[in-house]
């Protein structure tokens, strides 16, 4: 149920702007466990509720690591094992420091540098 809350705050973040929004892109990291679904849903109810009118255009932002101890970039593909790893990771993202290595040096001292949380891309008059 956390999507309801994220289109409330979406919804909230568009209305509080000081020039008016016209387009707004959510961008969904993968390594959260967002379901577009109930979230695309949620945010057209809010909206006609509101009685916000908006264009909206949902992406999704593939996570990327950078490994603290070589440098390498990786993605979720080369740093975990399986699939259950991956899934595991989607359902509690904090479970990449356990489930993940760097595919170069197999070090487990990385940082994420994309894919997490949700951010927005405004357009503005």
């Amino acid at each position: 149920m956390h999507e309801w809350a994220l289109a409330e705050s979406v919804v909230k973040t568009l209305k509080n702007r000081k020039k008016t929004v016209f387009e707004a892109e959510v961008i969904f990291g993968t390594l959260q466990d967002i379901d577009e679904e109930i979230f695309t849903f949620a945010l057209k109810e809010i909206l006609n509720q509101e009685d916000f009118k908006v264009k909206i255009k949902i992406t999704k932002e593939d996570a990327v690591f950078e490994c603290l101890s070589c440098g390498k970039i990786f993605d979720l593909k080369e740093g975990t094992k399986d699939e259950i790893e991956k899934e595991n990771i989607h359902f509690l993202p904090e479970m990449a420091k356990v489930f993940l290595k760097c595919p170069s040096c197999k070090a487990k001292d990385f940082e994420i540098k994309k894919g997490r949380g949700l951010s927005l891309k405004l357009k503005e008059k």
